[in-house]
């Protein structure tokens, strides 16, 4: 269902393409709607769906091919309403956290266009504990290291230093997350591992 954020209004709505009960809906992003969906029967849907156009057929990224998108609730227990932590929408560009099929944790970050599904590039990183869009075409990643990086998401470049910026000494656990709000970053450490659960970083 899409309401309009103005009045409240309902502004369409289009039946999920899912013949079993759905395990995971979780929106990634308003504009283009772009959905994680996965059923329970394992021979369902498991993918990211975009719907570039509101009427036509979605766009479908799977969660497994030549990799596996970090996009999986781990474990019955996680909270269902958490947002995706390792991934963001820049514009009409989906940039999220991979590894290789089989892999254990996220080692690349890919790029797939929301209109197509192509993947438009993959770079490689030292893990992903949270990455957030920080503005047209720029997206921040923390490394599970402590690392700090920002990409372009039109080539996934890296843009300043190399090594990106250290932001704690201490490994980051699968849940954290990244925020940017008036020029500070914020991590949410949701493992209560000794880093202060939330701390902000100019």
């Amino acid at each position: 269902m899409t309401l309009d954020d103005a009045t409240g209004r309902q502004r369409g709505s289009r039946a999920l393409p899912v013949e079993s009960p759905v395990d995971t809906a979780m929106v990634l992003s308003a504009e283009p709607f772009t959905l994680l969906l996965t059923e329970r029967d394992e021979r369902g849907v498991a993918a990211v769906l975009a719907y570039p156009d509101v009427d036509g057929d979605p766009v479908r990224i799977p969660l497994s091919a030549d990799e596996d998108l970090m996009l999986r609730q781990v474990g019955g227990d996680d909270f269902r309403a958490r947002p995706a932590l390792r991934a963001t929408v820049s514009g009409n560009t989906l940039v999220v956290a991979t590894r290789k099929p089989g892999g254990y944790d996220a080692d690349h970050l890919s790029a797939y266009s929301l209109g197509d599904g192509r993947r438009l590039w993959r770079t490689g990183v030292d893990g992903v504990a949270g990455l957030v869009t920080t503005g047209p075409g720029r997206v921040a990643v923390l490394g599970s290291n402590g690392r700090l990086w920002t990409f372009d998401t039109a080539d996934g470049d890296r843009i300043g230093e190399d090594d990106g910026v250290m932001v704690t000494t201490n490994r980051l656990a699968g849940g954290t997350q990244l925020l940017r709000a008036d020029g500070t970053w914020i991590v949410v450490n949701g493992e209560g591992t000794k880093e202060p659960p939330l701390y902000g970083l100019r």
